[in-house]
């Protein structure tokens, strides 16, 4: 008997020659995979000849720390400059379609989102008038992509160049990405169209009425359970909504908006999912501040048919419901959460206030949720997060650049700190 057919019939999967010779077999990138990195992200020239005078292209590349857009196969950051790249050598690389297996765009597009999740250079804004290249590039693979993961990551390349570079060709883009959210039925990719759409429109839109159609379109979402983008009954991409909603509503003023989002809101605190009941608890506390600061600003509130109160109770009945299926962090941080927005509606205080009272001086605790960055020669500073304005702005940023938001925020990302501008920053003291 053959060794193929012993191998059919264990249910080992068969491997022709030809994919064992590239490399494809074991999943890895193709052989040239190191070396059109070095290539692409670092302009010298002779970084990917082999030599003694260069890295060996046949080096093994070495692994990033886990994240969640997965892959492997990568060269690490700390041993690769990754500043200087080359915008038109990735563009290229990336069109080579027929000399570039999906696995090396796979390598490139994630190296490209790990340099730009993790470091800011003012030197990126123009990417050497690559901007529509590159935008163009992400898009098509975005939308073509062989699999959900060469999609998601175009996509997530896609939104981080543009918190960097100016999208110009906005009502094209904004129909591409709301196509490609209804059309892909992979959850991961629709949650980052998601996020790529609601950045297009947030920075990029020519009005505010085009943000407040975004909200709308948010909201349909929610009403119709995801069926709206065909996603029904997915419950990341319905947390991806609430997440989208609540950073675009930050930049507008919602006066006219908000009774008809809190009505569908409202309506999400009986899912079965305590992920969306938590997302759309806190979207109703934004909603009640935001109401507050309207009675400030103009001596009224916004005209709601609820009473703060009485949804505090019903979100903190949430709290006592066992969720099994996760993990006991989980369940805690997610009672944690909810208890929060209680304490918020019935209190009318942001994010994470403590009631609990300091032994010293009898005060109580107060902001709990702090926000940390560091300048340039390393002192640490932190802000109180004391709104559920600058709560959802943050949780969206971290969603975007992950663990990168820091590097962001100290190297003045622009659009970062448009987004946090107004939090109170204090020296952090230094233990003794």
């Amino acid at each position: 008997m053959s060794l193929a057919r012993v191998k059919a019939l264990k249910g080992e999967k068969t491997v022709s020659r030809k994919a064992r010779k590239s490399g494809r077999a074991s999943g890895t990138a193709s052989p040239g995979g190191s070396e059109i990195l070095q290539k692409v992200f670092q302009h010298d020239d002779t970084s990917y000849r082999s030599g003694s005078e260069a890295t060996p292209p046949e080096t093994p590349p070495v692994n990033y720390d886990s994240d969640s857009d997965g892959g492997s196969q990568l060269l690490a950051l700390d041993e690769l400059d990754l500043t200087p790249f080359d915008p038109k050598k990735l563009v290229s690389e990336l069109q080579d379609r027929k000399n570039n297996q999906t696995d090396t765009r796979e390598l490139l597009l994630h190296h490209y989102v790990k340099t730009l999740r993790n470091q800011y250079s003012a030197e990126f804004d123009n990417f050497d008038g690559q901007v529509d290249e590159l935008f163009g590039v992400f898009l098509r693979g975005a939308n073509r992509g062989a699999t959900p993961k060469e999609r998601s990551l175009s996509l997530q390349s896609y939104f981080l160049t543009a918190t960097i570079a100016d999208v110009d060709r906005v009502d094209s883009t904004r129909n591409i990405l709301k196509q490609i959210l209804s059309d892909d039925d992979d959850e991961e990719c629709q949650i980052h169209a998601l996020y790529a759409l609601c950045l297009t429109v947030v920075f990029y839109a020519a009005s505010k009425d085009e943000v407040f159609d975004f909200l709308d379109f948010l909201v349909e979402i929610v009403q119709s359970n995801g069926d709206s983008i065909n996603a029904l009954d997915k419950d990341g991409v319905m947390v991806a909504t609430f997440e989208c909603w609540a950073f675009a509503a930050t930049h507008v003023d919602i006066w006219q908006h908000a009774d008809y989002a809190m009505d569908t809101f409202v309506e999400k605190l009986d899912s079965t999912d305590v992920e969306t009941q938590t997302i759309a608890s806190e979207c109703i506390a934004f909603i009640f501040e935001a109401s507050r600061a309207h009675e400030q600003e103009e001596g009224e509130p916004f005209q709601l048919p609820y009473d703060p109160q009485r949804i505090a109770g019903r979100i903190n009945g949430l709290t006592k419901v066992s969720v099994k299926s996760r993990s006991r962090k989980d369940r805690r941080d997610l009672r944690e959460s909810l208890r929060s927005v209680g304490t918020s509606l019935d209190r009318g205080v942001g994010p994470y206030y403590s009631t609990a009272t300091n032994v010293e001086d009898g005060k109580e605790l107060g902001y709990r949720f702090k926000l940390r960055k560091r300048d340039a020669i390393g002192h640490q500073y932190h802000a109180p997060v004391e709104s559920w304005h600058f709560y959802h702005r943050i949780h969206f940023l971290r969603n975007v650049f992950k663990g990168g938001l820091e590097r962001h925020m100290e190297n003045d990302n622009p659009i970062v700190i448009d987004c946090l501008d107004g939090l109170d920053w204090s020296a952090v003291p230094r233990s003794s």
